[in-house]
């Protein structure tokens, strides 16, 4: 591997654990991001419920106020009618006089009653859209506890896959940057030894004929 290799390498390598870091830090400020919206959900929830909560016991007293207002309203009939009965010379043991105010009892009763049972009507309806919020808010909470968790783990996992990545990367440039046989340098040095000592060889032959005066 040549130095212009071996530095683009490094760049390559840095930028690769740079993207790396980043995608990990990124994944991890979002999840600290939803992680820290959580107890705001609680708060929320516990708002919205206390409201409603408020809202059910007001209903409530409204409903027993006008329950009050439609007793006192039966007992003013009464009044009246023993009051007209007493003014027309019937007595209170007239049948007429006795079966209106029976009449008005009841009705004096009904109206009570309705007021009474329309006012815990709409009580328990915001009781229990005031328990349902607060129960959303814990599980809407939760949910993003489990998904922060999954998100701190995603960031953690990504970052590891990018550095195994950027290692086998890596790891493959400089397998195929090993020598497989000998460079063409090598190759031109071996020859050129080659050729000398066949030189030389000749010239040795040479010599010796000439010594012992034959011809090879």
């Amino acid at each position: 591997m040549s130095g212009i290799e071996a530095a683009m390498a490094g760049v390559s390598a840095a930028g690769t654990l740079l993207g790396g870091y980043g995608e990990y830090r990124s994944g991890m400020d979002s999840a600290a991001a939803l992680d820290a919206s959580r107890p705001y959900d609680i708060i929320n929830a516990a708002n919205k419920s206390q409201g409603l909560k408020y809202a059910a016991d007001t209903a409530l007293a409204g409903s027993q106020r006008q329950a009050l207002a439609k007793a006192q309203d039966k007992d003013l009939l009464l009044s009246k009618s023993r009051a007209l009965a007493a003014a027309s010379g019937g007595g209170a043991n007239d049948t007429t006089v006795i079966n209106q105010e029976a009449l008005i009892e009841r009705q004096g009763e009904f109206y009570k009653a309705l007021e009474m049972f329309g006012g815990l009507e709409q009580s328990n309806q915001l009781n229990y859209e005031s328990q349902n919020a607060l129960l959303q808010g814990v599980n809407t909470y939760n949910a993003k506890g489990v998904a922060v968790s999954r998100a701190r783990s995603a960031a953690r996992m990504q970052a590891a896959g990018t550095l195994l990545s950027s290692a086998g990367a890596g790891l493959y440039k400089y397998r195929r940057s090993l020598p497989f046989g000998p460079s063409d340098t090598d190759v031109a040095i071996a020859e050129g030894y080659r050729d000398a000592a066949k030189v030389r060889a000749d010239y040795a032959a040479s010599a010796l004929r000439r010594r012992s005066g034959r011809q090879w």
